[in-house]
């Protein structure tokens, strides 16, 4: 036999055939109904969902009435700040952070239909036409301390 051997098949209606032309054409011919990677729409786990197994854990926790892990960083951060070790309670309050406050999302402000946010310039309005934007957007702002200091409107930046 030679280094390349031929491998034919005769079928029942004596038909000839070559195992490979057999196996290329038995792969080519499956049909697979799986996509093949990358982000689909709806998969894997949601955000901030908690395993059973967790819920469990932190149910069983707080049932046993014994102190949590974050009770123990929260007792740690009033410690060192009462001792004034500011350092360290810093970190106990970074390490703390994400299970009281939740993180919050970067937003990107734009004006209608997605385009830029539309301004007024004011310094060409009348004293009677401001009067009338403060009656109505006045309450919305509410009050603060500063707003006795500055009356040119221009911050700290035009003082």
């Amino acid at each position: 036999m030679s280094a390349h051997s031929v491998v034919l098949i005769v079928d029942q209606s004596g038909s000839v055939f070559s195992l490979r032309s057999l196996i290329v054409e038995s792969y080519s011919n499956r049909k697979s109904n799986m996509k093949r990677g990358g982000r689909r729409e709806g998969a894997g786990r949601p955000k901030g969902a908690r395993t059973v197994r967790t819920s469990k854990v932190a149910e069983k926790a707080i049932a046993s009435g014994k102190i949590t892990p974050l009770e123990v960083m929260l007792k740690a951060m009033h410690q060192s700040f009462d001792a004034e070790e500011w350092a360290a309670a810093a970190a106990f309050a970074k390490d703390a952070a994400p299970y009281m406050h939740a993180k919050l999302a970067s937003v990107q402000h734009s004006g209608p239909n997605g385009g830029p946010i539309q301004t007024a310039d004011l310094t060409k309005a009348s004293e009677e036409q401001l009067a009338a934007l403060e009656a109505i957007f006045g309450p919305l702002a509410g009050s603060s301390a500063d707003d006795e200091g500055d009356q040119s409107g221009e911050g700290e930046a035009g003082s």
